[in-house]
């Protein structure tokens, strides 16, 4: 299996609800990482809206997200 289907088979793991915020930026970074910009950008959102708020995942989400946009 590949990474992404790898981490796409945890998101629908009940056990990974605390963790959904990590998984959606891992997707983030492996789409980025394929030069996919913008499914890296819709990842990164799923991962800022996911994150608790004010948290440390949810600002690499919003400087992942800022990066991308201003790369584009």
């Amino acid at each position: 299996a590949t990474a992404n289907a790898t981490v796409q088979e945890m998101l629908t793991d009940r056990k990974n609800v605390q963790l959904k915020d990590q998984l959606w930026s891992t997707l983030g970074q492996i789409e980025e990482r394929r030069g996919r910009v913008d499914e890296a950008i819709t990842n990164y959102k799923k991962a800022a809206q996911t994150a608790t708020p004010g948290s440390v995942q949810a600002a690499y989400a919003h400087l992942a997200l800022g990066r991308l946009y201003f790369e584009k």
